[in-house]
């Protein structure tokens, strides 16, 4: 259904995976590993990388 709501994205990257969403957050964070490793990790939510800002995208009431 988020894939479905976000046709418009010419690049779009999609990681389901804790780790590998912690290392892409720091990176393009500007984080140091240590400070990466332990960035939040929720399966009910998805991180929005863009124009230089991470947002928290949660859905509500199931929906997202």
């Amino acid at each position: 259904k988020w894939l479905e709501a976000n046709p418009d994205h010419d690049n779009l990257v999609v990681v389901t995976h804790g780790v590998a969403s912690r290392i892409l957050r720091g990176l393009y964070g500007g984080l140091a590993f240590e400070d990466a490793i332990r960035l939040e990790v929720v399966r009910d939510a998805v991180f929005q990388l863009s124009n230089g800002r991470i947002t928290k995208l949660v859905a509500v009431n199931g929906k997202s």
